[in-house]
Protein backbone atom coordinates (compact mmCIF):
# COMPACT_ATOMS: atom_id res chain seq x y z
CA UNK A 1 0.00 0.00 0.00
CA UNK A 2 3.13 2.56 0.72
CA UNK A 3 4.25 1.91 -2.94
CA UNK A 4 0.63 2.72 -4.04
CA UNK A 5 -0.04 5.58 -2.39
CA UNK A 6 3.24 6.96 -3.07
CA UNK A 7 2.19 6.29 -7.11
CA UNK A 8 -0.95 8.74 -6.56
CA UNK A 9 1.27 11.26 -5.17
CA UNK A 10 1.45 14.70 -7.84
CA UNK A 11 5.01 14.11 -10.52
CA UNK A 12 4.43 9.97 -10.61
CA UNK A 13 2.37 8.39 -12.89
CA UNK A 14 -0.51 8.33 -10.89
CA UNK A 15 -2.01 11.18 -11.87
CA UNK A 16 -3.58 9.74 -14.63
CA UNK A 17 -5.54 6.85 -12.73
CA UNK A 18 -9.50 8.27 -13.00
CA UNK A 19 -11.07 5.38 -11.50
CA UNK A 20 -9.16 2.90 -8.51
CA UNK A 21 -10.96 -0.63 -7.81
CA UNK A 22 -9.31 -2.13 -4.98
CA UNK A 23 -12.22 -4.27 -3.65
CA UNK A 24 -12.05 -7.27 -1.40
CA UNK A 25 -8.27 -6.62 -0.70
CA UNK A 26 -7.56 -7.37 3.11
CA UNK A 27 -5.69 -3.57 2.99
CA UNK A 28 -6.82 -2.94 6.33
CA UNK A 29 -6.77 0.24 8.44
CA UNK A 30 -2.59 0.23 8.50
CA UNK A 31 -3.15 0.45 4.67
CA UNK A 32 -5.53 2.95 4.30
CA UNK A 33 -3.47 4.65 6.33
CA UNK A 34 -0.55 4.79 3.91
CA UNK A 35 -2.79 4.91 0.96
CA UNK A 36 -4.43 8.06 2.11
CA UNK A 37 -1.42 10.04 1.63
CA UNK A 38 -1.08 9.20 -1.81
CA UNK A 39 -4.65 10.05 -2.39
CA UNK A 40 -5.01 13.35 -0.24
CA UNK A 41 -3.10 14.53 -3.38
CA UNK A 42 -4.21 13.02 -6.28
CA UNK A 43 -6.34 15.36 -8.23
CA UNK A 44 -7.61 13.15 -10.80
CA UNK A 45 -9.44 9.90 -9.41
CA UNK A 46 -13.35 10.14 -10.18
CA UNK A 47 -14.36 6.41 -8.26
CA UNK A 48 -12.58 4.85 -5.63
CA UNK A 49 -13.80 1.90 -4.56
CA UNK A 50 -12.44 0.02 -1.21
CA UNK A 51 -15.20 -2.51 -0.02
CA UNK A 52 -14.53 -5.44 1.94
CA UNK A 53 -11.38 -4.47 2.69
CA UNK A 54 -10.94 -4.78 6.72
CA UNK A 55 -10.63 -0.85 7.07
CA UNK A 56 -11.83 -0.21 10.71
CA UNK A 57 -11.74 2.48 13.11
CA UNK A 58 -8.37 3.42 12.92
CA UNK A 59 -8.65 4.61 9.43
CA UNK A 60 -11.40 6.84 9.66
CA UNK A 61 -9.30 10.37 10.51
CA UNK A 62 -7.01 9.71 7.54
CA UNK A 63 -10.18 8.78 5.66
CA UNK A 64 -11.40 12.54 7.07
CA UNK A 65 -8.42 14.51 6.09
CA UNK A 66 -8.26 12.42 2.47
CA UNK A 67 -11.62 14.03 1.83
CA UNK A 68 -10.70 17.52 3.17
CA UNK A 69 -8.72 17.93 0.12
CA UNK A 70 -9.65 21.14 -1.41
CA UNK A 71 -8.06 19.91 -5.45
CA UNK A 72 -10.11 16.61 -5.07
CA UNK A 73 -12.41 15.80 -8.38
CA UNK A 74 -13.58 12.42 -6.88
CA UNK A 75 -17.11 12.14 -7.32
CA UNK A 76 -17.54 8.45 -6.14
CA UNK A 77 -16.69 6.79 -3.48
CA UNK A 78 -17.39 3.02 -2.14
CA UNK A 79 -16.24 2.07 1.38
CA UNK A 80 -19.17 -0.52 2.05
CA UNK A 81 -18.68 -3.30 3.55
CA UNK A 82 -15.62 -2.35 6.31
CA UNK A 83 -15.72 -2.69 9.67
CA UNK A 84 -16.51 0.78 10.66
CA UNK A 85 -18.29 0.95 13.98
CA UNK A 86 -20.06 4.46 15.72
CA UNK A 87 -17.18 5.64 16.08
CA UNK A 88 -15.33 5.89 12.77
CA UNK A 89 -18.52 6.81 10.56
CA UNK A 90 -18.71 10.31 12.86
CA UNK A 91 -15.15 10.31 11.47
CA UNK A 92 -16.20 9.61 8.16
CA UNK A 93 -18.99 12.01 8.05
CA UNK A 94 -17.45 14.86 9.38
CA UNK A 95 -14.54 14.65 6.28
CA UNK A 96 -18.11 14.07 3.97
CA UNK A 97 -19.60 17.24 5.53
CA UNK A 98 -16.41 19.51 3.43
CA UNK A 99 -15.99 16.47 0.32
CA UNK A 100 -15.26 19.27 -2.52
CA UNK A 101 -16.77 17.26 -5.25
CA UNK A 102 -18.28 13.91 -4.27
CA UNK A 103 -21.90 13.11 -5.15
CA UNK A 104 -22.36 9.69 -3.97
CA UNK A 105 -21.18 8.08 -0.92
CA UNK A 106 -21.72 4.13 -0.06
CA UNK A 107 -21.39 3.21 3.31
CA UNK A 108 -23.79 0.05 3.08
CA UNK A 109 -23.07 -3.08 5.03
CA UNK A 110 -20.52 -1.92 8.04
CA UNK A 111 -21.23 -1.95 11.71
CA UNK A 112 -22.71 1.49 12.76
CA UNK A 113 -25.98 2.36 13.98
CA UNK A 114 -28.61 5.09 14.32
CA UNK A 115 -27.41 6.22 17.56
CA UNK A 116 -27.55 9.95 18.75
CA UNK A 117 -24.13 10.67 17.92
CA UNK A 118 -24.37 9.30 14.43
CA UNK A 119 -27.56 11.01 13.21
CA UNK A 120 -26.55 14.79 14.63
CA UNK A 121 -22.91 13.67 12.28
CA UNK A 122 -24.89 12.57 9.33
CA UNK A 123 -27.70 15.50 9.82
CA UNK A 124 -24.46 18.00 9.96
CA UNK A 125 -22.96 16.49 6.45
CA UNK A 126 -26.16 16.00 4.80
CA UNK A 127 -26.87 19.38 5.54
CA UNK A 128 -23.62 21.04 5.08
CA UNK A 129 -22.51 19.37 1.83
CA UNK A 130 -24.72 20.33 -1.18
CA UNK A 131 -23.00 18.42 -4.10
CA UNK A 132 -23.38 14.74 -2.26
CA UNK A 133 -26.73 14.15 -3.17
CA UNK A 134 -26.56 10.27 -3.27
CA UNK A 135 -25.98 7.89 0.10
CA UNK A 136 -26.40 4.41 0.47
CA UNK A 137 -26.47 3.45 4.17
CA UNK A 138 -28.16 -0.46 3.10
CA UNK A 139 -27.41 -3.23 5.49
CA UNK A 140 -26.55 -1.04 9.00
CA UNK A 141 -28.23 -1.34 11.62
CA UNK A 142 -30.41 1.52 11.39
CA UNK A 143 -33.78 1.22 13.15
CA UNK A 144 -37.48 2.47 12.32
CA UNK A 145 -36.75 5.58 14.53
CA UNK A 146 -33.74 6.15 12.70
CA UNK A 147 -35.12 6.23 9.40
CA UNK A 148 -38.02 8.62 10.76
CA UNK A 149 -34.62 10.85 11.77
CA UNK A 150 -33.29 10.40 7.99
CA UNK A 151 -36.51 11.88 6.98
CA UNK A 152 -36.45 14.72 9.33
CA UNK A 153 -32.84 15.22 7.85
CA UNK A 154 -33.89 15.29 4.69
CA UNK A 155 -36.54 17.91 5.24
CA UNK A 156 -33.53 20.43 5.93
CA UNK A 157 -31.41 18.83 2.65
CA UNK A 158 -33.83 19.42 -0.14
CA UNK A 159 -30.54 18.66 -2.06
CA UNK A 160 -30.48 15.02 -1.67
CA UNK A 161 -32.29 13.09 -3.70
CA UNK A 162 -31.28 9.09 -3.08
CA UNK A 163 -31.00 7.62 0.11
CA UNK A 164 -30.86 3.64 0.42
CA UNK A 165 -31.24 2.19 3.76
CA UNK A 166 -32.00 -1.32 5.13
CA UNK A 167 -34.54 -4.25 3.08
CA UNK A 168 -35.63 -4.46 6.95
CA UNK A 169 -37.61 -1.69 7.15
CA UNK A 170 -41.35 -1.71 7.78
CA UNK A 171 -43.44 -0.92 4.74
CA UNK A 172 -45.34 2.45 6.47
CA UNK A 173 -41.38 3.98 7.31
CA UNK A 174 -40.19 2.99 3.68
CA UNK A 175 -43.54 5.32 2.34
CA UNK A 176 -42.28 7.89 4.94
CA UNK A 177 -39.03 8.10 3.47
CA UNK A 178 -39.79 7.45 -0.05
CA UNK A 179 -42.03 10.67 0.36
CA UNK A 180 -39.18 12.44 1.93
CA UNK A 181 -36.98 11.58 -0.93
CA UNK A 182 -39.88 12.74 -3.82
CA UNK A 183 -39.90 15.93 -2.16
CA UNK A 184 -36.67 16.64 -2.67
CA UNK A 185 -36.51 15.68 -6.44
CA UNK A 186 -36.23 18.71 -8.30
CA UNK A 187 -39.67 18.84 -11.00
CA UNK A 188 -41.50 16.42 -8.48
CA UNK A 189 -44.77 17.48 -6.81
CA UNK A 190 -44.20 20.95 -8.60
CA UNK A 191 -47.00 21.40 -10.99
CA UNK A 192 -46.49 24.27 -13.41
CA UNK A 193 -49.69 27.09 -13.58
CA UNK A 194 -51.53 27.53 -16.56
CA UNK A 195 -51.73 30.94 -18.19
Amino acid sequence: MEFLGKVLMPSSSGQNILILKLDHNPIGSEGFNMLARGLSMNKTIKALSLTYCNIGDPACLAIQEFLLYQASTMIEFNLSGNEITNEGIVEVFRGLAVAKSLTKIYLAAMQWTDEEEVLEAMHHCMTKNKLLIRYDFKNNQITDDGIFRICEILGDSPHVVEVEVPPWIEQETLNALKEAIAKNKPGKGKKKKKK
